[in-house]
């Protein structure tokens, strides 16, 4: 977990869990599971999703061959202030569950 704090408002958080790569194959429970969320749509290394986000400081290296599945909360949204990022990866071997709450 890490905390970006700020001066005045919420801060951010950004969090990770590692999991079997079942959690990854059966997405939908995951989105099923988060109902207030889209479902996890397919994205690519480019998406802002993904470059727009530092998520490098828990570890997160984006390479062509991996999967990657993407749901924001709230969807396409032109502030990005209280916004909910959920990207899940996969290595081939392990699921990798990353989370970035926005502060405001």
């Amino acid at each position: 977990m890490y905390e970006s704090q700020v001066f005045s408002g919420a801060n951010s958080y950004l969090g990770r869990y590692d999991g079997p790569q079942t959690a990854f194959t059966n997405s939908a429970q995951l989105s099923a599971a988060n109902s207030s969320f889209p479902p996890l749509q397919p994205i690519q290394c480019t998406d802002p999703a993904v470059s727009g986000v530092e998520w490098g400081i828990l570890g997160f290296s984006c390479t062509e061959q991996m999967q990657l599945l993407v749901s924001m909360n709230p969807p396409d949204s032109e502030f990005p202030t209280d916004k909910v990022t959920l990207l899940l990866t996969s290595d081939g071997n392990r699921a990798h569950l990353f989370v970035n709450a926005e502060g405001h």
